[in-house]
C-alpha cells in the first residue's frame, strides 16, 4: 500500500500519536519519511499450570480453605493467577499469561554528516537512507542504508 504525504500526516496524528511524538523527539520530519511499519504483537496463552506447594503446608496449622490471586505484571508481559490452599494442600495456579509488544520501523532521508573547518554539519551532505525502529519492549536500533552506486 503507498500513502500520500497527507494520509500519512493523518495515520500519525489519529492513528499513531506515540510514533509522532518519538519522531519529533527524533527531529525526523513528515517530508523526509519514505515507509512506515508498524507491527503490533499479542500472544495469549490460557493453559492452566498448577505448581504443587506442599512444603508451605506444613506452617499453615489453621487449616482454613483460601484463595489468594495473584497478578505479576510489566509494561510487556501479565500473569494473573491465584493461590489456594484447602484440605491441607497449597497449589499455585496460573491462570493467563499475556504478551503485548508494538513495533514501528520508520525509513527516512537525512543528510549525512561531514566535516567544513572542522565544524560537524549535515548542510549539503549527501542524502542517505536511514531505518529508525520503536519498541515499547526491549531496544531500538537504527540501521543506515547506502544505495549502491554502479
Amino acid at each position: 500500500l503507498e500513502y500520500s504525504k497527507h494520509e500519512i500526516e493523518n495515520y500519525l496524528n489519529y492513528q499513531n500519536q506515540e510514533l509522532k511524538a518519538a519522531l519529533a523527539n527524533h527531529k525526523i520530519k513528515l517530508k523526509n519519511i519514505q515507509r512506515i511499519v508498524s507491527q503490533e504483537l499479542q500472544y495469549k496463552d490460557t493453559t492452566n499450570k498448577t505448581t504443587s506447594l506442599n512444603p508451605i503446608v506444613n506452617a499453615i496449622r489453621h487449616n482454613k480453605p483460601i484463595k489468594f490471586p495473584i497478578k505479576d505484571s510489566t509494561n510487556c508481559l501479565t500473569i494473573t493467577g491465584h493461590l489456594a490452599y484447602e484440605a491441607d494442600s497449597l497449589t499455585l495456579n496460573i491462570t493467563e499469561r499475556n504478551f503485548k509488544n508494538k513495533t514501528d520501523i520508520v525509513a527516512h532521508l537525512e543528510r549525512r554528516q561531514w566535516k567544513f573547518l572542522g565544524i560537524k554539519t549535515r548542510f549539503l551532505g549527501k542524502k542517505q537512507a536511514v531505518i529508525k525502529t520503536f519498541d515499547e519492549c526491549g531496544n531500538s536500533k537504527t540501521l543506515i542504508i547506502d544505495k549502491n552506486q554502479e
